[in-house]
């Protein structure tokens, strides 16, 4: 991700397919205070967090699904996770699920640079999903949808 661009990963936004997920454009906005940034990357996830953190959010991190169930369930304050979804291990898709089962209030939002948007169509339950590189603007209007 470039910070002076905001941008993260390979890919542009405009690849997000149309069943992907995108915040509709007359969704009311949320209040979120408190985000869970899930990046196996530590570069990533670093600056990911710093420019969520700029925009006023507090940012935890995780860098694996596992990790990021762990902290769900020792902080109840979350009010949404940001997770790539090619991840070792339990991937992106299946802690979005996990999440979902588990904590239902939890805004989910999906992001990769290698993810063909199929696997995203006629999925159970639909996600926000924004393509790699993604813009800091992108991320934070489907995290407030």
């Amino acid at each position: 991700m470039d910070s002076t661009s905001g941008k993260a990963g390979d890919g542009s936004p405009e690849d997000r397919s149309p069943g992907s997920g995108t915040a509709p454009k007359d969704a009311p906005e949320t209040l979120l205070r408190k985000i869970l940034l899930v990046e196996d990357e530590a570069d990533g996830a670093e600056l990911a967090a710093t420019l969520l953190s700029a925009n006023g959010l507090e940012v935890v991190q995780a860098h694996s699904a596992d990790e990021a169930l762990r902290v769900l369930q020792a902080d109840k304050d979350i009010d949404a996770v940001f997770t790539d979804i090619m991840m070792p291990g339990m991937n992106g898709l299946e802690l979005a699920d996990a999440v979902s089962d588990m904590y239902p209030t939890v805004k989910i939002v999906l992001t990769s640079g290698y993810v063909m948007p199929d696997l995203l169509r006629n999925r159970e339950r639909p996600y926000l999903f924004a393509a790699k590189p993604y813009r800091i603007d992108d991320i934070l209007r489907l995290l407030q949808s």
